[in-house]
């Protein structure tokens, strides 16, 4: 008993140990935020810098954010109906952290994330949802959007940095790839046209 007595004692060196390993873990934890701290204002200048770079394509990239979005299949799903608002800003999503959960019946659940979006005007904002689903009989599903400008510093402390940029790139060479240039071109040649006859109408 007194073995086991002497063994559960706390001795000095015992709490010289603790104090030593604390004010080691302190340091250690210190360091790491410091780090975390300049590669942060790292990110952020780099994104200020990316997005300058990209200003001029992103009215060309933007689209529409939802404000709110309502959606019910009516009963026995014969009269849908879908509603939804936007709000004045449109944008180019970066990061999509949007959420589905359900419930413990497994017919309804929640809305919930949130998403980043870089403006057409430079600016980025994060947009928070809110809401309920349903596939249950023809309940309706429903959320409402909140946006709120942000920095590059929130940014990249609260997303990555490479997603935002791997985003980015896809997205541009979309643009690149897609169809705009061949209408672009039809386009122009239809002005041509038009111009044309206008001149011989005049």
């Amino acid at each position: 008993m007194e073995t086991n007595q002497a063994q559960n004692e706390v001795t000095s060196e015992t709490l010289t140990t603790l104090a030593t390993t604390a004010a080691t873990v302190a340091t250690q934890h210190e360091e790491y935020q410091a780090a975390l701290g300049t590669q942060q204002e790292a990110e952020a200048a780099l994104l200020g810098r990316i997005i300058e770079t990209v200003k001029p394509a992103l009215h060309a990239l933007a689209c529409q954010i939802k404000s709110h979005d309502y959606s019910t299949a009516g009963r026995n799903g014969c009269n849908p109906v879908h509603t939804y608002d936007t709000f004045t800003e449109t944008g180019v999503c970066l990061v999509d952290d949007y959420d589905r959960s359900k419930d413990e019946t497994g017919n309804r659940g929640t809305y919930g994330g949130t998403r980043l979006y870089l403006l057409s005007d430079g600016r980025l904002a994060e947009v928070e949802r809110e809401g309920t689903w349903s596939c249950w009989q023809g309940e309706p599903e429903s959320y409402t959007a909140e946006l709120e400008v942000i920095t590059a510093a929130d940014a990249v402390a609260r997303y990555e940095l490479t997603d935002m940029i791997e985003v980015l790139t896809a997205k541009l060479d979309e643009q690149i790839k897609g169809a705009k240039p061949t209408r672009t071109k039809a386009a122009r040649s239809r002005a041509e046209r038009l111009a044309a006859l206008a001149t011989l109408v005049a």
